[in-house]
């Protein structure tokens, strides 16, 4: 039951995430500053993470935030809907 909930609980971030996803424009935005490294400079840079350790450091923090605000996932989030 408990790995059920789990991932149940999982699929509803992820339904969650890809709804956030869609409703951005994703063509609305600007490039506002670029950032140019020096050779020297980006050595102590770690190397980039792959989508899914992204999604999964962001499921993670969304779990510890839910846990920190004593919320569960599956009670109402105040959406309105």
């Amino acid at each position: 039951a408990h790995l059920e909930k789990e991932r149940q609980m999982n699929e509803d971030a992820l339904a969650r995430e890809k709804e956030t996803a869609a409703a951005i424009d994703w063509h609305d935005f600007k490039v506002v500053e670029t950032i140019d490294f020096n050779e020297n400079e980006d050595e102590d840079l770690p190397p980039p993470l792959s989508e899914s350790s992204l999604r999964a450091l962001r499921m993670k923090a969304s779990t510890a935030t839910q846990a920190q605000e004593g919320t569960k996932p599956d009670e109402d989030d105040g959406g309105g809907e």
